[in-house]
């Protein structure tokens, strides 16, 4: 039985803008819906992208919130939820010559990359909070210590590779700018981090994520130049 709704009802959601590709948080009145309120059309009253203002859209009613926090936590969770199931590890990768990755090669990577999704997700989101610094800096700082817990990992996997130019380049971005900086503050505790954030500078949330991408790219490097398997999901163009 889906939930009832009445016409002149408010809810807020998060709408998809296909001629900005954003996606912005609305909140909607309720113009129609479905004799078994399955579907739910709404009219976006309110919206930080004011691009979307007086559209209609068919809105499915587990995506209806009664308050934006709620609206934009449950979209986050649905999204973690996608990341997830896309990064899931798919089993051990292989080497040149189809020799199978086994052991603390293929344990270690499983792990990052599984790990990962939740950076993508929360790296991703910081764009989708333009306009409220305190939420990206939140999100922000949640991605670092995300990667903090994955550091131990991270090094555990180089330590069993073979030297080469994307090993060198992952041990470069682990120990430059603010993610090097968050190492030395937090390493024993990443959590810590949530306090001392301000620490690492003026520039802190924009020097996290440009540190955490970069991070990032040296990995799929990594993964490329050893066939290391699942492949951490491509960036958005």
């Amino acid at each position: 039985m889906h939930r009832e709704v009445r016409l002149g009802q408010e809810f807020y959601f998060v709408l998809w803008d296909d001629m900005t590709e954003q996606a912005a948080l609305a909140r909607g009145e309720v113009i129609q819906y479905t004799s078994d309120w399955s579907r739910v059309r709404l009219r976006v009253v309110d919206s930080s992208l004011r691009t979307v203002v007086g559209r209609s859209s068919w809105i499915l009613p587990d995506r209806l919130d009664p308050d934006p926090e709620s609206a934009r936590r449950h979209y986050q969770q649905r999204a973690r939820e996608q990341v997830r199931s896309e990064t899931a590890p798919a089993g051990a990768g292989t080497v040149e010559g189809g020799t199978a990755l086994e052991g603390p090669v293929a344990r270690a990577w499983a792990r990052v990359a599984a790990g990962w999704g939740d950076v993508d997700l929360l790296l991703d989101t910081v764009e989708f909070e333009s306009g409220w610094p305190a939420n990206q800096e939140r999100l922000a700082k949640l991605a670092m210590v995300v990667v903090l817990n994955l550091v131990p990992t991270i090094r555990e996997l180089v330590g069993a590779l073979p030297p080469g130019l994307a090993h060198d380049a992952v041990e470069t971005a682990l120990q430059s700018g603010a993610l090097g900086g968050a190492l030395r503050l937090a390493a024993d505790s990443p959590t810590a981090l949530l306090d001392r954030f301000a620490e690492l500078g003026p520039d802190a949330a924009s020097s996290a994520i440009e540190d955490l991408q970069a991070l990032r790219s040296a990995l799929v490097e990594l993964a490329a130049e050893h066939a290391l398997e699942p492949a951490l999901a491509p960036t958005p163009a």
